[in-house]
């Protein structure tokens, strides 16, 4: 007989602080806001009535998910978990109340408790985070192990299908590779050769993603053209979402971009053979053509 581990004792503190998903980081986790859900979801039918689209993100952790994430929630009519890990609740069986419920109560709680995310906080002052006007968008913003989850289990995405009456669109964030593979290096592998490698290993992943559902189905968004331009990236997102971007929504959202991108590649040192090994894969992604070492 096997014993599962002990479930953790973290507060919601404790998590926004440690980067620990709020309601899905291990199965314990999942259990326990299942179970939750399953109480809850019956009563919030009516409100999900109006949904027409499903917003799934895909990519790279470490990439800048969670900015645009805690934008889009912030949009009236779009609900946006931050972290949720939708597809471990897909696998766990959930049924369609169940998950928009989840999604609900994570961008609820996450917002209860500041947006703030290890050592960034994503709050936009006066817009609609945590609730909605005319709920039309609801999805979740888990980018990197998403992409992992579907590459390891392809059933998954098609479970996930079959759940959903609405249409799924796919947002699909990509960050310079070289500051993308430091920080993953830096925080999660510890060790740029494997950071490297499991950043491409994303890459062929989501590059299949998009094959598969279709370039309309995708939306690829580029962190450092969120900081250039964020105007233009975020009714570009919303149009893709089918949402109005309204100028109250663009204008306190771009308020809260950078105003330049961080250069993570500088934290740590590359060797000839790291920088030749990301050199010479960025060419066979489309998306990532044109990202180079030097630039800024």
């Amino acid at each position: 007989m096997t014993n599962k581990p002990p479930p953790r004792v973290l507060t919601a503190a404790d998590r926004v602080r440690l980067e620990v998903p709020l309601m899905s980081a291990d199965d314990n986790d999942v259990a326990a806001a299942l179970a939750e859900s399953r109480k809850s979801a019956p009563t919030h039918g009516v409100e999900f009535e109006s949904v027409r689209a499903y917003c799934m993100f895909i990519g790279y952790p470490r990439s800048g998910h969670s900015i645009f994430g805690s934008m889009l929630d912030a949009h009236p009519d779009a609900l946006i978990a931050h972290e949720l890990n939708a597809l471990k609740f897909v696998e766990a069986g959930c049924t369609l109340l169940e998950l928009y419920d989840l999604v609900l109560r994570n961008s609820r709680e996450f917002t209860q408790l500041g947006r703030r995310w290890g050592d960034y906080e994503y709050k936009v002052e006066g817009q609609w985070q945590g609730r909605y006007r005319n709920l039309q968008v609801i999805g979740d913003k888990k980018g990197g192990t998403s992409s992992y989850l579907i590459g390891s289990k392809p059933e998954l995405l098609d479970q996930l299908l079959r759940l959903l009456p609405v249409p799924v669109r796919f947002v699909h964030v990509v960050r310079n590779p070289y500051d993308n593979i430091a920080t993953i290096a830096r925080k999660d592998t510890h060790d740029l050769k494997k950071a490297i490698g499991f950043y491409f290993s994303l890459c062929r992943i989501n590059a299949g993603i998009i094959e598969r559902m279709g370039a309309d189905k995708v939306l690829t968004v580029r962190h450092e053209d969120l900081i250039a331009g964020p105007v233009t990236e975020l009714r570009r997102l919303a149009g893709f979402l089918g949402l109005d971007p309204g100028d109250g929504w663009v204008s306190a959202c771009a308020g809260i971009v950078a105003e330049k991108p961080h250069r993570s590649r500088d934290g740590i040192q590359w060797g000839p053979a790291a920088l030749t090994a990301v050199e010479r894969n960025i060419p066979a992604f489309d998306f990532l053509r044109g990202y180079e070492f030097a630039q800024s």
